[in-house]
């Protein structure tokens, strides 16, 4: 489970990294199968309206 403590060292980890390629090299690690990315797609598609809203607080 994600701790939202590590956030920011999370951010710091993945600056300037490519997220299609890490998604990629997981899929073929075996670390994550298309059911898990198609359902993280899925939450994510289901989040943005809530994270849009977020985002323009802070404009």
């Amino acid at each position: 489970m994600f701790n939202i403590m590590q956030f920011p060292q999370f951010i710091q980890q993945m600056r300037g990294k490519d997220p299609n390629q890490i998604i990629q090299q997981m899929l073929q690690s075996g670390q994550l199968n298309q059911q898990q990315l198609n359902q993280a797609q899925q939450m994510a598609r289901q989040m943005m309206p809530q994270l849009e809203q977020f985002r323009g607080m802070f404009k």
